[in-house]
């Protein structure tokens, strides 16, 4: 039997154009890391918040969206503290 499974994922909501004015159109001076699924970012939003944004690599294999969405979804409750 086929069972779907349900992922909880807390996302700020922002446009597109914000993310790549923020990460100056996801360039290496906001570049923080690479992971499995692509590069990480940082950004400080318009709200003065600030996020990492995890771009998706769309060479990776389409069947690594379950485990993208997975890891999103594990990250998206971690609320970190920098001094």
């Amino acid at each position: 039997m086929f069972r779907r499974q349900h992922l909880l994922l807390r996302c700020l909501l922002c446009s597109l154009e914000e993310l790549k004015e923020k990460t100056d159109n996801f360039g290496s001076k906001a570049l923080i890391g690479e992971g499995s699924y692509g590069r990480v970012f940082f950004a400080q939003l318009n709200d003065g918040k600030e996020v990492v944004v995890k771009q998706l690599d769309v060479a990776s294999e389409p069947d690594s969206n379950v485990e993208f969405l997975t890891q999103v979804s594990m990250v998206s409750r971690l609320k970190i503290s920098v001094s």
